[in-house]
């Protein structure tokens, strides 16, 4: 065929995505060992984790908890807060084409009023993906919230550090076994399908006419 150039394409036949967990440091509250009952207060036993302002936010061992007969999701303890933030800020830095999925155990505790959590997944103040709900998680119990960014080609926050931030919208909220997975995808193993041009010109099923700049098929 006369001013036709033809294609020959190239498949990925085994791209697939990496899945991987980034480290959050004391992700379940376990760091700071507290007898069963026993409750923190002033941030004290967050270790690795930042409170914000505020005497209520710190660690609970709910092991023995009638309020939670299941126990905790990823241990003993668990963080606890009303009002206040409890923040962590990662050693990993925001990567354009990878997405970040953040996942939290958010609970319930009986005594209170539940107003509402959020789960903030934050770069250089700016939060990239959240899960905010005023929906009552039911009493006694955990849910896993979710909140996932993908970061874009060109991302203008590329290079700047993960953080991760846990709220209570009002009452008390308990949080525990925090974890972030990043997924890239890769393209480790491209081969054709068939080398020989011949089959190409006389099998092919697509060409592209270069003088009109169109695909023929």
């Amino acid at each position: 065929m006369k001013g036709l150039a033809i294609l020959a394409i190239t498949l990925c036949v085994h791209c697939h995505a990496n899945s991987d967990p980034l480290s959050v440091l004391n992700p379940g509250f376990e760091s700071h060992v507290i007898p069963p009952g026993a409750v923190t207060n002033h941030g004290e036993g967050l270790d690795h984790w930042v409170a914000g302002p505020g005497e209520e936010v710190g660690v609970a061992n709910i092991s023995n908890f009638a309020d939670f007969p299941q126990g905790a999701p990823g241990g003993a303890n668990v963080a606890y807060s009303r009002a206040a933030a409890i923040s962590q800020l990662l050693p990993h830095a925001v990567v354009p084409g990878a997405t970040y999925t953040l996942s939290v155990k958010v609970g319930n505790h009986p005594c209170c009023a539940f107003a509402g959590y959020g789960v903030q997944l934050v770069a250089a103040g700016v939060v990239l993906a959240e899960d905010a709900n005023f929906i009552s998680v039911p009493p006694a119990s955990f849910e896993t919230a979710f909140a996932s960014y993908a970061s874009p080609e060109g991302d203008p926050l590329a290079g700047e550090l993960l953080e991760i931030k846990l709220l209570s919208l009002g009452a008390e909220v308990v949080f525990d076994d925090v974890r972030l997975m990043e997924n890239a995808e890769t393209y480790p193993d491209w081969e054709s399908l068939d080398q020989d041009e011949t089959a190409f010109r006389t099998g092919a099923n697509m060409v592209f006419d270069t003088a009109r700049n169109v695909a023929v098929t």
